[in-house]
């Protein structure tokens, strides 16, 4: 991923906005402006697939995990979302 030169939005404008709960099929200017983005930027389209992938694989395994070490991990997870 880099900056495009031309670019109205940076990859990493385009990152922060897909990695939080943000829908990029929306018809707003700016989920336009990350599509137009995305069509020219391998590295940000990779990297969107990548994590679209990801979610879909944990949405559909469903491991075997102790309840403790459940809790744990999720308690951590809630921690580090709340710092931020």
């Amino acid at each position: 991923m880099n900056e495009h030169a031309n670019a109205a939005l940076h990859c990493v404008d385009v990152l922060k906005h897909v990695c939080g709960d943000n829908d990029i099929y929306n018809d707003t200017p700016l989920c336009r402006e990350i599509r137009k983005h995305l069509d020219h930027c391998p590295g940000c389209t990779n990297f969107l697939q990548s994590m679209n992938k990801t979610i879909e694989l944990y949405q559909h395994y469903h491991p075997n995990v102790p309840a403790d070490l459940h809790a744990k991990v999720v308690e951590a997870l809630r921690h580090r979302t709340q710092d931020k």
